[in-house]
């Protein structure tokens, strides 16, 4: 049997190595989100593709197909403010260039600034999801009580696979505005 003093050091030993690799697990939490979010759109992260119009003009619609575009607004938890989709779902065919429109208004007596983070489902589906115009490419003010009709201009890229029938867009709203 082992001595007391060969356990403790066992134990230390473990107890080292434990944390050495709870500190590497930390520094490498960074980078597998980032891989998390490419992979599934979350967060805004991935590709947000944006096109110029020459780009779209060579893309033809693939009217032999429809598929339905989900729009979903949220707001966080900080943010005094209304946002929703002025369409809540359309059918289009991939390749056919589309605008949506949503409402945004400030309900606070302050300006505010805000951020519109988009999101995918499913998550590759960003890779055929093309922006030509987009409200959430920039930070946006809103004075008091201010309201916007915010539109987003795209073409979904006819290569979408064809077991996708249905996209979901989300936009997440987030107060950027700097504390005084």
């Amino acid at each position: 049997m082992a001595t007391t003093a060969v356990k403790n050091r066992r134990l230390l030993a473990l107890l080292l190595l434990l944390a050495v690799g709870m500190f590497g697990f930390g520094f490498a939490l960074v980078p597998l989100y980032n891989v998390f979010c490419d992979l599934t759109g979350l967060g805004g992260k991935g590709s947000d593709a944006t096109v110029a119009g020459e780009e779209i003009a060579d893309l033809r619609p693939d009217y032999s197909r429809r598929i339905g575009i989900e729009f979903v607004a949220m707001v966080s938890d900080r943010a005094p403010f209304l946002f929703k989709p002025l369409q809540k779902k359309i059918h289009l065919s991939p390749g056919e260039l589309k605008t949506v429109r949503f409402l945004a208004r400030n309900l606070s007596p302050q300006p505010r600034t805000v951020r519109f983070v988009p999101s995918y489902d499913p998550g590759y589906a960003k890779d055929y999801f093309k922006k030509v115009a987009c409200f959430c490419f920039t930070q946006l003010p809103f004075r008091p009580g201010e309201e916007k009709l915010l539109e987003v201009r795209f073409v979904v890229d006819p290569a979408l696979p064809e077991k996708v029938t249905d996209i979901t867009l989300f936009y997440m709203l987030y107060d950027t505005t700097k504390a005084p």
